[in-house]
C-alpha cells in the first residue's frame, strides 16, 4: 500500500523554477542523501533534503516567503518531516489544487520531487 501524506500548504500558485519548468510539465528534481535542493513554489521558497534512515527516506521540507532583492527575510516558515518507505511516494497539497510529489527510490539512495495535478478523492455528490 502506498503511503500518501496529504498536507495542505497555504501556497499561492505552484511553479517550480530553477532547474525545472512550469508546473504540470516540469521534470522532476533529484536529491541525493543530505544534499538539499531549493525551488520556488509560487510566491514561496522551498528547501528540501533527506537522509537514508534504515532503508527509509527521512524527508525534511521547509517553506517560507520568497524574498525579492533587499527584502527582509520572513520570520515565518513551515517545516515538515516525513519518513517515506523505499519505493513509495508522499504528496504535499497546495491550496490551488496542485501537489508536490516526493518519491523515494527503491534503495532509498535518491529522492525526486515534481509538481503534479491533484486528483479528486471521490465522486461529486449528485444534485
Amino acid at each position: 500500500m502506498n503511503k500518501l501524506i496529504l498536507t495542505a500548504l497555504a501556497i499561492a500558485g505552484l511553479g517550480l523554477t530553477g532547474s525545472a519548468a512550469s508546473a504540470g510539465s516540469s521534470p522532476a528534481l533529484t536529491m541525493k542523501p543530505v544534499h538539499g535542493i531549493s525551488f520556488d513554489v509560487g510566491s514561496k521558497r522551498a528547501v528540501s533534503y533527506f537522509q537514508n534512515d534504515s532503508g527509509l527516506c527521512n524527508l525534511t521540507l521547509m517553506v517560507t516567503e520568497a524574498m525579492n532583492g533587499d527584502e527582509e527575510p520572513s520570520d515565518t516558515a513551515a517545516r515538515f518531516e516525513v519518513k517515506i518507505d523505499a519505493g513509495k511516494t508522499a504528496r504535499f497539497d497546495t491550496a490551488e489544487g496542485k501537489s508536490l510529489e516526493f518519491a523515494c527510490t527503491a534503495d532509498a539512495q535518491a529522492m525526486s520531487v515534481k509538481a503534479v495535478d491533484k486528483v479528486a478523492d471521490g465522486a461529486l455528490p449528485a444534485n
